[in-house]
């Protein structure tokens, strides 16, 4: 989907948006966090929704398919599905910000890349 956004001559403003996507994101994630610890459910229903928003946007499908199973548990109040999932939305952001910053550097993975 990124590439769709991005002629050849313009790199600038998809950096800029995979940078404010990685930033957001991870805040985001930091908050639901605390959000689920503290047993907060609509924030953290309403920061999962955001999430899933955002990921979708960026292309990051897989990512907000962990967000839409996360709003759901947390609207059930499941709270042993939700730590799974905030584990496992943490783990694909990663992967998310991997692939993002292979991107960044024009395909080219370097050791930069791998956390």
């Amino acid at each position: 989907m990124i590439r769709e956004l991005q002629p050849d001559t313009e790199t600038g403003m998809v950096t800029q948006l995979i940078d404010v996507f990685i930033e957001e994101a991870r805040k985001r994630i930091t908050e639901l966090q605390s959000a689920i610890d503290s047993g907060d459910t609509n924030s953290a229903e309403k920061l999962a929704h955001s999430l899933k928003g955002s990921s979708l946007s960026i292309g990051a499908t897989l990512m907000a398919s962990v967000c839409l199973r996360l709003e759901e548990d947390v609207r059930l109040h499941l709270s042993e599905q939700c730590q799974r999932a905030i584990e496992d939305l943490k783990a694909e952001f990663d992967r998310v910000v991997n692939a993002l910053t292979v991107y960044k550097n024009g395909g080219v993975k370097n050791e930069n890349t791998n956390r």
